[in-house]
């Protein structure tokens, strides 16, 4: 996960007659170690664009990617094109607010993001910590973020597949799809270099110590707390949603008629998947270089040795035979959703 700091900034429009401003808002990011700010971002922006650009709003942020990221899903019900959203002022300011808010969160919770990341090259001792009330009560949050995140994110991809087979076969999806190109890409083929020569494919072979463990939190079954939750925030949107299927299997609605609460779905999900990094982030560093919490996490970190072909090694020394087991695919046509308001449609 990137950890940059950078600024937050929302450009807008203003009309090149009128000079009013356009409720259009592109919600992007500068890098700080790009070495510039947003004022360099807003004069590439203006090159070829009529409209007069401006972003005096900007945010700073520990975790600049991360909240852009937070931000496109928070708003997704706004989002017209890309980094590009339909904004009118109240919307702007309740939009600025929350990337202020959000980002103070981000401050406050880096160090635990990059404690859990030197965490992960630490082995792990033999010793499980205890629970404590403390971490426990850390546990659920991460339980409730984790099940919303799933049931949502099942939604989701069931209607992105809606989506596909609507675009695919030439229905309306509210422009929330459409055909994209996919280069072709070279591959080699090593399990059939190794069946023709396994003598030089041995010769070429590493031994090398690699350390390996997934850090793994408990999940809970049969919870109440985790059920109320998705009771009263995550089913009443999946609902509305299968209510839509329901229509489009009778014939009364289109796949185009998901987009709506598909986006209201996002906007939920991204929350979601939010407050589990959060959660999670601080379950690691608490858990330290310990294999584990009792009845919460499992964080086995070892040295396993595998085996690995020296890939650069092999194409010096035998570059026609590389060249034998390299496969080119073809390009190809695939279909990108990309969700957004359809137009004409209402902004809330």
């Amino acid at each position: 996960m990137a950890l940059t700091p950078g600024e937050i900034y929302f450009v807008r429009e203003a009309d090149y007659l009128t000079k009013k401003l356009t409720p259009y808002v592109k919600i992007g990011l500068v890098r700080e170690a790009e070495f510039r700010d947003s004022t360099n971002r807003i004069l590439e922006h203006q090159t070829g664009n009529p409209r007069t650009l401006s972003a005096p709003d900007v945010v700073k942020t520990a975790m600049v990617e991360r909240i852009e990221t937070l931000l496109h899903g928070l708003f997704a019900t706004s989002r017209i094109e890309g980094e590009w959203f339909y904004l009118e002022d109240d919307r702007l300011a309740d939009a600025i607010k929350t990337a202020q808010t959000f980002a103070a969160e981000a401050d406050a919770a880096y160090p635990f993001f990059e404690r859990a990341e030197a965490l992960k090259d630490n082995l792990a001792s033999e010793d499980a910590l205890p629970a404590t009330d403390e971490l426990k009560a850390l546990h659920a949050e991460w339980l409730i973020a984790d099940a919303s995140t799933a049931e949502l994110t099942k939604t989701e991809k069931r209607v992105r597949e809606a989506f596909r087979e609507a675009f695919e076969q030439n229905e309306p999806v509210a422009g929330a799809a459409r055909a994209v190109a996919v280069k072709g890409a070279k591959r080699f083929d090593e399990p059939g270099f190794k069946a023709k020569y396994p003598e030089i494919y041995a010769e070429f072979l590493e031994t090398i110590s690699k350390q390996t463990g997934s850090f793994l939190p408990t999940r809970a079954k049969g919870n109440e707390d985790i059920a109320q939750y998705l009771a009263d925030k995550v089913q009443p949107l999946i609902a509305e949603i299968d209510a839509v299927f329901v229509a489009i299997e009778a014939g009364t609605k289109a796949k185009a008629d998901l987009n709506g609460p598909y986006l209201v779905v996002l906007e939920t999900l991204a929350l979601a998947e939010w407050n589990k990094d959060v959660a999670e982030m601080k379950l690691r560093v608490a858990c330290g270089i310990h294999k584990g919490i009792e009845g919460i996490c499992k964080w086995d970190r070892i040295m396993k040795e595998t085996e690995k072909l020296d890939k650069p090694g092999l194409t010096v020394a035998h570059p026609d035979l590389v060249a034998e087991f390299t496969v080119e695919t073809e390009g190809r046509q695939a279909v990108h959703v990309a969700p957004r308001i359809a137009a004409g449609e209402s902004v809330d």
